[in-house]
């Protein structure tokens, strides 16, 4: 037979050691909560590209930094960008320059958080340089042909297309990513329609009361964003004046 022996406190005792786990649990406010390792949350995004440089966009999990690594070689990635710092005033979002690249290259890259590659890889070619294709006799002005597609009205609404994995982007990655210099995405380019995570656990989580708002798209989508140094015109989807004089900008 097994004894045993049942200790009780005080009524006021337990109370006050109850009330003391409480405060215990309650006193770490979410900011100061232990969070996940940062992460990379959206991008790789590429834009301005230039004959010698190209911008690589990101946005963390929280403010911190990321590198790029990136090279001609894509077994071979081995040249890697400065710090790139995200910030809580800007969505956690921040941008890598990558600096002294050759004219019309192919170049290859993917973004690095705590040493570890984070999101799509992806690639790109740089512009053609003036100086190179200058010829005094021929070409005085230094012109260069270049390549680049065009699109519009991205949505991505399941109900009302073919949803996240729309044909158009695959056949675009498989067949003119690795072609063209720049994609121009002629309005209609964002759409919010499902959120994952509410905003208000978004406020807690960052310890911020200005909010900010964010979309998600699809692999096919984002791969070319990943792949095509993208120009954006802004239009509201159901502003047809605007896309309009978007349109009629970019003809011109």
């Amino acid at each position: 037979m097994i004894r045993m022996k049942a200790h009780f406190l005080p009524c006021g005792v337990f109370v006050s050691i109850q009330a003391a786990i409480i405060i215990a649990l309650t006193a770490v406010s979410p900011a100061q909560a232990q969070r996940d390792p940062l992460r990379l949350t959206h991008g790789p995004m590429l834009g301005k590209p230039t004959a010698h440089s190209m911008a690589v966009w990101g946005r963390t999990s929280n403010p911190g930094e990321f590198t790029v690594r990136y090279g001609v070689d894509a077994a071979r990635l081995d040249q890697i960008s400065k710090p790139a710092t995200t910030t809580i005033d800007h969505d956690n979002t921040g941008v890598a320059q990558l600096t002294d690249l050759q004219p019309d290259t192919r170049y290859f890259y993917e973004i690095v958080v705590n040493g570890r590659p984070h999101g799509l890889p992806g690639g790109f070619r740089t512009l053609p340089s003036s100086e190179l294709t200058r010829n005094e006799p021929y070409n005085p002005k230094g012109l260069f042909n270049f390549r680049f597609e065009i699109g519009s009205c991205a949505n991505q609404n399941p109900a009302s297309g073919l949803g996240h994995r729309s044909l158009t982007y695959e056949n675009l990655n498989r067949d003119w990513a690795s072609k063209v210099h720049f994609h121009i995405m002629n309005g209609d380019w964002l759409y919010e329609e499902l959120r994952g995570f509410p905003v208000e656990a978004w406020r807690l989580v960052q310890g911020v009361e200005k909010l900010k708002r964010a979309s998600a798209t699809g692999v096919p989508s984002s791969a070319i964003s990943a792949s095509m140094p993208g120009a954006i015109i802004w239009a509201g989807p159901i502003r047809w004046p605007s896309i309009n004089r978007c349109i009629s900008a970019a003809a011109r």
